[in-house]
């Protein structure tokens, strides 16, 4: 584990830098174990962006090509089926930013206390310092899950949009039995429904590096 400090304070509390911070009391939820939580629903957020990204490709790519009388319904509803896994971890991803949160403000209360107890200026300037860097870490860390919240909750929107869209293409063909000016129009829906799944693939794109940048 990267950067981790560990001190043991007077009165026998243990502080933890690096991959999350203190621990207040054994009732409530530690950051640690907050932390852990997060990187959990993380890590299902990536490997399921990876298949959405896949999936939105196949649409892309479906809505151009000549089978998509055929083919587009079962694309479409494969699409949906990962979108909707993506709203779940949406859920997930907004509790457990909750739970660190709160869970981090506990702990530096504790620390707050542990650090007044100090008699010696040298050491108690030293848990300031100590502090500081430890809430930056632990800001920086929420403020990136945040970010990768907003992208996700854009990415959900226009997810939703993109298959609403290809089902109404797929609606016209049923409807277009001949009328040039009709499939002209379905063309131009097409193209249009195809663009608005390269932006939904873009942001699934941004998405994945969110966590990289």
């Amino acid at each position: 584990m990267k950067n981790i400090v560990i001190i043991i304070l007077t009165l026998g509390t243990t502080i933890l830098i690096g991959k999350s911070i203190f621990a207040p009391s054994a009732q409530a939820e530690s950051a640690d174990t907050a932390y852990n939580a997060l990187a959990r629903t993380e890590n299902d957020l990536r490997k399921t962006v990876a298949s959405a990204a896949a999936k939105a490709r196949r649409l892309q790519e479906r809505l151009g090509s000549e089978d998509r009388h055929t083919a587009l319904p079962k694309d479409v509803e494969e699409f949906l089926d990962t979108t909707h896994r993506l709203d779940a971890l949406r859920h997930d991803l907004t509790a457990d930013i909750a739970r660190l949160a709160a869970a981090s403000n506990r702990t530096l209360i504790a620390f707050d206390h542990e650090r007044a107890a100090i008699t010696d200026p040298i050491t108690r300037h030293a848990m300031t310092a100590l502090r500081t860097q430890a809430r930056q870490q632990t800001t920086d860390r929420l403020k990136q899950a945040r970010k990768a919240l907003n992208l996700l909750t854009r990415v959900l929107i226009q997810g939703s949009d993109v298959a609403h869209a290809a089902h109404c293409v797929q609606l016209a063909q049923e409807l277009n039995t001949s009328g040039q000016t009709l499939e002209e129009r379905i063309r131009a829906a097409t193209e249009e429904a195809r663009r608005y799944a390269t932006l939904t693939n873009d942001l699934l794109g941004r998405l994945t590096t969110a966590y990289t940048e």
